[in-house]
């Protein structure tokens, strides 16, 4: 599980590029949902690459933005360690993964900026929490 910052979702905010790529999705915490989150991820991933190409970006690029995401696919230990949510940026110079303590909407969108309204969950402070004392 990866603890996502306020100034991290700040920087997610100020990125205005385009593409921007935001990809949300629930994952498995134990072992047995590893294929199914697999075969999902390759599913957001062929979605966004033919919305980019319907928005008339070449295969090349396409390829280059999409290339750090395809290679989670063969990464048996990220997948066999999640939590119960995956989100996932990317542009053109950059690739932010986070493997979030939330459960999420499958979606995949491209904008000129990332689509984080379901990261805001996370800086509301509304969860259940233990103190040891």
């Amino acid at each position: 599980m990866d603890l996502l910052s306020k100034s991290e979702i700040k920087n997610l905010v100020k990125k205005n590029s385009n593409p921007c790529i935001s990809i949300y999705m629930s994952a498995h915490r134990e072992w047995n949902g590893l294929e199914q989150d697999i075969i999902r991820f390759k599913n957001l991933l062929n979605k966004v690459e033919k919305n980019l190409a319907e928005k008339n970006f070449r295969l090349e690029q396409i390829n280059d933005l999409l290339h750090p995401a395809k290679n989670l696919l063969s990464d048996r230990d990220f997948w066999n360690h999640q939590s119960d949510g995956l989100a996932v940026f990317i542009a053109e110079d950059e690739f932010n993964v986070f493997k979030l303590p939330l459960s999420f909407e499958e979606e995949a969108i491209i904008n000129n900026r990332y689509y984080i309204k379901p990261l805001l969950k996370i800086l509301s402070g509304d969860g259940c929490f233990f103190l040891l004392a």
